[in-house]
Formats: structure tokens, sequence, C-alpha cells
């Protein structure tokens, strides 16, 4: 043990408890330090090659980039900055990197303090509270000391010219100046970060593994006219839900909306809270998810159909269900339910399943006076245009059915669909897509349709949510991308008492049915696996856990010989295997590593010794001098006194004990007793 591997180790501790204090990482941060502490005294190592060492190393920097791909660090306690799970990671990564230093090298490599930096920079990834920040400020410090403290104990000693002549100030004072001056600089700069990180945040990206959503679209608690579209361009292939079930899901709810003001869509009036129905009633069907059983609508069913819904984490942040839905099953306590049946929990975690339950037939509850009102205002400054064209698209029709139809027809006949619209300056939206014609995209068409109904006397709301239609044969289930968020229109069928779904948007304008290639399908189900990973670890922990690994084994022989990429992986198996078994076998021949016992180390402590003091007379080995020849350049530089003779003899005394094997105790004590003193 010297100072170099403790100063080390102080080094990989303030890295890592930093870590821990910003993370809550506490476990992986003492195993850290735990691991550091087993290589502090240089008795365990891994003897390695360079270019092993370099794999190694390479080696873990993919496992940890495929870890922060398919399970990024996702806790509700650490709200992180820019990029954190990737910060995460590689700071766990980089910690990692430290520790092996100790025990692939037979000193603590150079590199080892920018690696600690990588680890203080992406432990402050995050947006701290007032402990958090005092402590990462002090960490810091007490890291710039040990990383001082690293270098000086690395520093090769170099003797001072007795006869130079010492000019300007010292060189100790000069490194004194510029670390205080850096560390009140960092203390500063700082204060000012802390003072505007939610500024900074909001002009930067957030980095999270898998795309996030523009906050405020689509499905809040509001709906402007370009808040789908903005979903539907974003990212236009990543996935955003994962169905399973027996027939494509289709028209899935996310929200739904009755009035209609400003160019904005908004809910009117609460909604309520449902709590757990009573397992082994009548009232409570049976469900093949986990969690709880709620009932929002009684129904007597003979049969139910059962949807498992996998939300991507960090998309959409609502539940999707059909409109004829009945019963919900998942992992939370409480339910609620707005007055358009939509349904919502702000218990249920990022990317946590859930069931929806639909009976094969489902009575409408009444529509109450309230609700009616409400799906048949407009606007009270509508442009008088528009009630003259509904007047001329309704003509003649007397029921429901045929007013659906005549809309719809009126749209399919006039309009073309197009991503995108753009309304000159001072115009209202509706009015000028309704008059002009232009091509638009669905949420004109379904607001259009909606408000032009209504002036019918046909009650209706705007609803958004995803069209699922496309398949996933690998994996067995339905997919909804981002380019599959719609919206769409319920109209309210008096004679029949139900809601309706209206499509008044263009064929163009319509998810189609499809299915994924068989390479990509592939690799989307390894991905929900991995989030079924983090779902069964987060709410079921160890057994979880166990259960997906066995579930796992079950499905390998079934992907190996039912899939495209199975069974092209399986043939190249099988033909390895047959080339390796015919193969003549060829006689290995072991190379045996010498280990370092004892004696070489007591003897290799016994030479450092002797550098550190021929150093300060002056004289310094050469990396690429061997032994004998430093011994004669002793002789011929040197000045001619007693001292260096016999530094030149003990050198060539070493090489005769060290290269010829007789590191015995009695060959240690003669050296020892024969070591030139110091100066």
């Amino acid at each position: 043990m010297n100072r170099r591997r403790i100063s080390a180790f102080l080094l990989t501790a303030a890295a890592a408890a930093t870590f821990a204090c910003t993370s809550r990482s506490f476990v992986f941060a003492g195993i850290i330090c735990a691991s550091a502490a087993v290589g502090l005294s240089g008795r365990v190592r891994l003897y390695m090659a360079p270019g092993r060492r370099a794999i190694l190393i390479a080696g873990l920097a993919l496992m940890f980039a495929l870890v922060t791909r398919f399970v990024p660090f996702d806790d509700y306690h650490v709200p992180g900055f820019l990029f954190y799970p990737v910060a995460h990671a590689w700071a766990q990564y980089f910690l990692t990197v430290m520790v092996l230093g100790f025990f692939i090298r037979p000193e603590p490599p150079a590199w080892l303090p920018l690696c600690g930096v990588v680890v203080m920079i992406c432990a402050g990834d995050v947006l701290a509270d007032f402990r958090q920040d005092i402590a990462y400020r002090l960490l810091s410090l007490l890291f710039v000391v040990f990383v001082i403290s690293y270098f000086a104990a690395c520093r090769h000693y170099v003797p001072r010219d007795p006869h130079a002549r010492r000019t300007g100030l010292d060189r100790t004072l000069v490194g004194a100046g510029i670390v205080a001056v850096t560390v009140v600089l960092g203390w500063v700069a700082a204060d000012l970060l802390k003072k505007y990180e939610r500024s900074i945040e909001r002009l930067m990206p957030r980095g999270r593994g898998t795309v996030r959503l523009p906050g405020g679209v689509g499905f809040s608690k509001a709906s402007r006219l370009e808040s789908i579209i903005a979903i539907k361009t974003f990212s236009q292939d990543a996935p955003a839900l994962r169905v399973f079930g027996e027939q494509a899901p289709g028209y899935l709810r996310g929200t739904a909306f009755t009035r209609f003001e400003d160019s904005q869509w908004r809910p009117t009036g609460p909604g309520r809270r449902i709590r757990p129905s009573p397992p082994n009633t009548a009232a409570a069907p049976s469900s093949r998810g986990h969690g709880h059983v709620f009932v929002f609508h009684d129904v007597k069913a003979r049969r139910w159909r059962e949807l498992n819904i996998w939300p991507v984490p960090n998309t959409v942040h609502a539940m999707f269900a059909p409109l004829t839905a009945a019963a919900v099953a998942a992992p939370v306590d409480e339910l609620t339910v707005s007055e358009c049946d939509v349904i919502g929990s702000r218990w249920l975690g990022e990317g946590v399943n859930y069931s929806v339950l639909v009976p094969d037939r489902r009575p409408a509850p009444p529509l109450s006076p309230r609700l009616r009102a409400n799906c048949l205002a407009v606007p009270k400054a509508l442009d008088p245009r528009i009630k003259t064209l509904a007047r001329r698209i309704f003509a003649g029709r007397k029921d429901t059915h045929a007013r659906i139809s005549a809309v719809v027809k009126h749209f399919r006949k006039n309009y073309k669909y197009r991503i995108g619209l753009t309304v000159p300056v001072g115009q209202d939206p509706l009015t000028w897509f309704l008059t002009e014609k232009p091509a638009a995209h669905c949420e004109y068409f379904a607001t259009g349709a909606a408000v032009l109904l209504r002036l019918a006397g046909v009650p209706t709301r705007y609803v958004a949510g995803f069209v699922v239609a496309e398949r996933n044969p690998q994996g067995g289930y339905w997919v909804a991308r981002n380019r599959d968020a719609h919206a769409w229109v319920e109209a309210w069928d008096d004679p029949n008492g139900r809601w309706v779904t209206v499509e008044a948007t263009p064929p163009a304008g319509l998810p189609s049915r499809r299915s994924a290639s068989a390479l990509a399908g592939v690799w989307d189900l390894l991905k929900f696996r991995m989030q079924e990973l983090r779902v069964a670890i987060h709410l079921h922990g160890l057994k979880g856990l166990a259960v997906w690994c066995l579930r796992r084994l079950a499905d390998l022989p079934a992907l190996m010989l039912t899939t495209i990429p199975g069974l092209a992986v399986t043939t190249l198996l099988v033909l390895y295997t047959i080339v390796r078994l015919r193969r003549p076998r060829r006689p290995r021949v072991g190379i045996a590593l010498e280990k370092p016992d004892r004696d070489v180390a007591a003897i290799r402590r016994l030479l450092a010794r002797t550098d550190v003091r021929l150093r300060k007379r002056g004289l310094v080995r050469r990396p690429t001098e061997t032994l004998h020849q430093f011994s004669r350049r002793i002789h011929a530089e040197g000045p001619p006194d007693a001292p260096l003779e016999q530094f030149s003899s003990w050198y060539l005394r070493y090489a005769r004990l060290r290269y010829l094997g007789r590191t015995g105790p009695d060959e240690l004590a003669e050296l020892a007793r024969t070591m030139p003193a110091p100066k």
C-alpha cells in the first residue's frame, strides 16, 4: 500500500459518495467503495494483456449502453435534469472503470481522475434540493483535494539545481492560487446554475431513453387544433402502445371533450372516483391481468373481451380504452372516470400495463340533461356562414343516421387530407376551414363534424386517442405508433340510446391495417420484454424477476423455431456445431504465467527505494534502460565519489539475484544491508 493507492481510493470513494447522494443509489456506491478497498493493498490482481483490458472496458461500455437503452434508470424520488438516465448509466460505468484500475494494472492509472470528473458531472445532473446541493459542493471540493493529492503521489521527483537562480513566484503558491480561483468560480457557477435551472430545463430537450412527447399536447386537460398533429409528427415510428387482444383493438379513447371555445376543446364537469369492486361477485368480471378490478358500468354479459394494454414509458400519460369498455383491471387503489367515460389514474406508474374489459353487449346509460346540453353547445361567436352551411348539408335529413352520413359525405367529397394547416393571420381556424375547404388533418375534420352535427341537434363529443391496426406477429400483440394518433367524433344516437363513432376524416388520413417486418417485429419484441422486466421488478421485486425469467425460458424454443430470425440463428448454431464436431481436435499447449510471490514483491520494493534515493542525487533510470545499462551510466556520468560507485555495484548485484531466481530471505537481507545510504 502506497500514497498513490490511498489517494486513488479516496478519490474513488468521494466520487461514489457524490453519486449516492444525488441518485440515492446507495447499494451500488457501497459496492464500489468495498471493491476499491479490496484492491487498495494491491495483493489482488487480474493479470490481463493490454488488448484484453481494452476489450473488457469496451464490453462494459456496451453493457451499460444496452442497460440505458432497455432498462433506463427511473426513480420518482430522483428528478433528473438533462438526459439523466443516460448520465446515471455512464456514472455507473466510469465508477466501475475506476475500480477496475485497482486490479488490472500494477498501479492505478494516470487517467483515474478523468473518470472521476465524468462521474461528478453525471452525478450533478439532477434537480437537487438544498441539502443535496450543499453536499454536492462540499464533496466536489473534497474530490478536488484528492485529485491534487493523487497527482502529487504520481509525480516523479526531479531535484532542483542548487546553482539555478529562482525567478518569479514559487510553483506551490501559483498552484494554490489556481485551485482557489477554480473553487470560487465553480461555487459561483453552481449558484447561477441552481438559480436558473428551471429556465435551462425549458430550453433543453430531456433525454429519457425513449421518445417523450411535447408536454401539454394531445391527451391533456385541453386540446388545441394542433395537438394531435404534434404527436403524429413527433418521431412517427416510435411505438406508443402495445395491446394484447384476439382482434384489432381499433379506436382506443384517451380523452374526450364537450366544450369548444377559442379553438380549444375543454372538458365540462368533474369526473368521479371509483374504488375496486369486491372480488368474487357478479359485478366484478374475472381478468387475467394483475391488480384490482374497477367496474364503472354495471353490465350483465355472458362474454367479456379483454385487452391487455402496455403503454410505452415516457410517451403518453393517459389510459386508453374502447368506447364500450365497462371495467378495468389495474394495480392501483383508485380510478377516475370522466363524464365522457374516459378512465385515468395518477397512481399508475409509467409503463405499467392494465387490462380493459369489454362486454359483448353494453347498453349505454341514459344521456343526462346536463351532458346533453354540453354536447349541443356551440361557440357563442360562431360565424353565421357555418350555420348556413349546416342547413344546406342537413336539408331533408330527419334522423340521426342520415345526418351523420350527410356530414361524413360532405367532408369526404369536398376535402382532402394533409398533415398541417396554415391559417391566415386574423382568421378563425374553424371558420376558415369550413368555408375555404383547405386540405387539413383529423382534428379539423373531427371539430367541424362535431360542430355541424350539434347545429343539426345531434349531441356530439370530440375524442382523441389511437387507431390500432398494426400487428406484430412475432410478439402476438398489436402496436400503436405516434403516427396512429387520431381525433374523431362520438355522436349520440337517440333512437337506439347509445354513442356511435363518427369518422369524418378522408380515408387517406386513417391508420391502415399493416404488419411489421420479421426483423423489426423481433426487435420490438425484445424492447417490450425489457419493459415487461422493469414492470415485473417494480411491482413484485425478486419474485417478479424469477417469474419473468421462467416465462422467457419457456418462450425461447418457440422464438427460435417459429420466427425467421430465430430459424436463421438456429441454423447457424447447428452448422457451427456440426463443423466443430467434424474438425479434429488439437492438443492445447498451456502457457504457465509467472505469479509474483512475496519475495519478488519484496525485492521490487527494495529497487523502488533505491531508485528514489538515486533521484535525489540527480540520476533517474529511463523507462527503456536495463539495470546493467543504468549501472554503466552511473559509473560514466556521475561524479567520482564512493556513494555513486556503491549504487552502480548495487544495481548489478540486484540484477544478478533477481533474474537468476535467487530471491530467498538471505539474499533479500544481503541486498537490504548493502543498499547505499540516502543523501
